[in-house]
């Protein structure tokens, strides 16, 4: 099965198996999307805006959306030749749609929450429409139906919630909204008649597809690095900092060494000798993201370790001294205790004033 410009649309044995500088480019969208999920994170843990709790499971649902986008382009180029023409076309749509969903996670759930609902929803059907029509129907239209059902189910929840006010509502349809595009996902796309199929059948290319999920493991590994780096290039080099940056690095090593030693190097043959591959693709897929969403925090919590070792933040203030019990003009304390301190001295001052005028009057 071929398609303009001589390439075939279906993966065959003489493709290559490794991924292509495309997917490999595409791929740097999710290096930027990462870093801001981290920083979302970093502000949730040490601002007020949000809770943690609130923060927490907001990053979430943008981080299922932004790997539901993921995921699916590298099932569709392990069943699909990455190297075809529309193939291409489809992965460089992924890349800029994926680009603005990246943008608007910072404000994913404010003001730019329409934004990135839209974007994620107009993605994930434009895609699949445009390579149906592009590719004449070829190579299952029935999958075509299949997808844009399930679709017609979670994109209003997607859109309707980027368009509402209230943040709790929006979490809660966007909460629907992902567990829709997930079971959809990971169950085929059962559909009345046409009953369910998993992306590629039994034609995944197991190589390529092992590939994908080892290098956006390492690109979250590489996340934690740059956040590690960030955080100790702008500390004070403390005794405390030194000793937290050169444990978050040996961490990171570790985590690598964890996966790379063993379960990531068989992911290929795991999947080649299995006897339901589309089946252990979606169990691989879930397992990646749970492994994914745990370095990302990991992440986070080196770039808190490195920046406060000792925990609490610290702050300079200065005041004036109190005529009757002085205090250092500067010191080194904590907003609760300097408030106190602020306020046992006003007390001293008004004791003070009352006992000279007592002393006025009895003159």
């Amino acid at each position: 099965m071929r398609e303009r410009g001589d390439a075939p649309l279906l993966r065959t044995e003489s493709n290559l198996q490794r991924a292509t500088f495309l997917e490999l480019f595409l791929d740097l969208v999710f290096v930027f999307a990462l870093t801001r999920i981290s920083a979302r994170l970093i502000t949730d843990f040490t601002g007020t805006e949000r809770g943690v709790l609130a923060g927490l499971g907001q990053a979430l649902l943008l981080l299922l959306a932004l790997w539901a986008v993921w995921s699916s382009t590298v099932w569709s180029t392990s069943w699909l030749n990455p190297e075809a023409p529309v193939v291409q076309s489809v992965i460089v749509m992924t890349m800029a749609g994926a680009m603005v969903m990246a943008v608007a996670v910072p404000d994913g759930f404010g003001a730019r929450a329409s934004l990135f609902a839209v974007t994620y929803v107009a993605l994930q059907t434009g895609r699949v429409t445009y390579f149906h029509i592009a590719a004449h129907g070829r190579p299952d239209s029935r999958q075509t139906v299949r997808v844009l059902v399930w679709l017609g189910f979670s994109a209003p929840l997607w859109v309707v919630g980027g368009l509402v006010d209230d943040g709790t509502v929006r979490g809660s349809l966007w909460t629907i909204a992902a567990l829709v595009d997930y079971v959809g996902l990971f169950l085929g796309w059962p559909t009345p008649r046409l009953g369910a199929q998993r992306i590629g059948g039994q034609t995944i290319a197991a190589e390529h597809l092992a590939e994908r999920y080892q290098q956006f493991l390492l690109i979250a590994l590489g996340e934690a690095i740059f956040v590690i780096g960030l955080a100790f290039s702008g500390s004070q080099f403390h005794t405390g900092q030194t000793a937290g940056f050169a444990l978050a690095l040996a961490t990171t090593v570790l985590l690598w060494r964890i996966y790379f030693h063993l379960a990531g190097g068989v992911l290929g043959a795991a999947i080649s000798r299995s006897r339901d591959a589309p089946r252990l693709a979606t169990d691989m897929a879930l397992a990646h993201l749970v492994m994914i969403a745990g370095v990302v925090l990991t992440g986070v919590g080196f770039e808190l370790f490195i920046t406060e070792p000792l925990g609490g933040r610290q702050h300079s203030t200065c005041r004036p001294s109190p005529p009757a019990r002085p205090l250092p003009r500067c010191s080194w304390a904590s907003p609760a205790r300097t408030r106190d301190a602020h306020a046992a001295s006003q007390r001293n001052n008004r004791h003070h004033r009352s006992s000279l005028a007592r002393l006025s009057a009895s003159r």
